[in-house]
């Protein structure tokens, strides 16, 4: 299997020691046709090469890296950011289902993410993802945020202000919003990350639940919420009292 790389970076450095990595990729040959410097060489790029990856630093010396997908209306090929920092951006990626490396990049982590993309390489839902993710970064704002989660049909797309609780089924996860119950592989663990601090409380180790949608707490150790569903709350997370505290802030 080949795969068509160009990469967007204004460090030479950087981008050649992610050439010579790509090339040490054991699992498929990997073409480097050309590294970028600047959002308009890699859009010519791109249209000329036609590459299967594009590896695009977020944060480049005169430009910002998400203004390379303002040319692309229906992308046919998968985006992996790599930053240094930007961390305001890195919960928006996350939640729109597009892998990203910290620099420097680990080399485990880069031959990771070439797994993921040679294992899913005929599952095309690149418009969609770089949609969401163009919505979540101008939703930063606002604190509201949509999600791309793999399920066993594919992906699920939510809106986090929509979802009511999560449950936890070992790796995979039970996410209840107030339309649809979804069933995705993704731990407890890794929901709590990608959604919001703020509005989202684990309150169990088997739930996470949005704190706009709880309605009352009993004095039986349960809270209920909006929909009916009663979920139990473990002292190892939250007292009665902390909880409350925690509603209220």
């Amino acid at each position: 299997m080949n795969i068509k790389v160009i990469i967007v970076e204004d460090e030479s450095k950087a981008g050649n020691v992610l050439n010579q990595s790509l090339k040490s990729y054991a699992n498929a040959t990997v073409q480097v046709m050309a590294i970028c410097p600047s959002v308009n060489k890699a859009v010519a790029a791109i249209k000329t090469y036609r590459p299967d990856i594009v590896f695009l630093d977020i944060q480049l010396r005169q430009e910002n890296g998400f203004d390379l997908l303002k040319h692309f209306v229906n992308p046919d090929f998968e985006l992996i950011f790599t930053t240094a920092f930007q961390e305001y951006a890195i919960k928006a990626i996350k939640a729109s289902a597009i892998d990203y490396l910290l620099k420097p990049i680990d080399i485990d982590d880069l031959f990771l993410a070439l797994d993921r993309f040679v294992e899913n390489k005929d599952r095309k839902l690149n418009y969609d993802k770089f949609r969401i993710l163009a919505e979540n970064i101008s939703n930063q704002i606002t604190g509201q945020q949509k999600l791309v989660f793999p399920s066993k049909n594919g992906m699920e797309i939510l809106s986090d202000n929509e979802i009511l609780f999560c449950k936890s089924d070992g790796a995979y996860s039970f996410i209840y919003t107030i339309y649809k119950d979804s069933y995705v592989s993704k731990s407890l663990g890794e929901l709590q990350k990608m959604l919001s601090e703020q509005n989202f409380l684990r309150i169990h180790k088997s739930y996470l639940v949005n704190r706009n949608f709880i309605r009352s707490f009993s004095s039986e150790g349960l809270i209920n919420l909006a929909n009916g569903a009663e979920l139990p709350v473990s002292e190892n997370y939250y007292t009665k009292k902390s909880l409350m505290d925690a509603i209220s802030t």
